[in-house]
């Protein structure tokens, strides 16, 4: 717990004067009034705010733009090639690919294989679809199996 009232900001800015002038601990802590070590203090804890520097690379990025990256991927299915497109920093797909590996969270999940719908394969579709439309009242009795086969008596046969 400090003994001592904290140093005023008028002392503070006499302090660092003093100090630019080349004026020792001592001396700035006769003329303030104060012991020498919250001088010392002083000097520790205006060295200790300042940021250590980042080693390496500066990334492109900004927090935006990585969130934007993993929304278009994940909720738009877009692929790294895709995504490097349409940002404006133009990027390579490799530093997209990057990004997304970075989440501990949003992991690659190969998506499932899903044959490709011509018209020719939609038409028969949109048939099955229309000759079911209006029959409401078979509904509760109509099962879509999908040929799984279905145990209602819970046996084991």
């Amino acid at each position: 717990m400090p003994r001592g009232t904290r140093l005023t900001q008028e002392e503070i800015g006499k302090a660092k004067a003093f100090s630019d002038l080349g004026k020792s601990n001592r001396w700035i802590a006769k003329q303030l009034g104060r012991d020498e070590k919250a001088i010392r203090n002083l000097w520790r804890a205006s060295a200790s705010r300042k940021t250590p520097k980042k080693p390496g690379r500066r990334i492109i990025f900004k927090r935006r733009d990585i969130r934007r990256i993993f929304r278009l991927a994940i909720h738009k299915n877009m692929t790294s090639r895709n995504i490097a497109k349409l940002m404006e920093a133009k990027p390579s797909h490799t530093t997209i690919l990057r990004v997304l590996r970075s989440s501990k969270f949003a992991k690659y999940r190969k998506r499932k294989s899903a044959p490709f719908l011509t018209p020719e394969h939609k038409r028969p579709r949109v048939n099955f679809a229309a000759k079911y439309l209006n029959k409401s009242h078979e509904w509760p009795l109509t099962i879509f199996s999908d040929e799984k086969k279905f145990n209602l008596r819970m046996s084991k046969t």
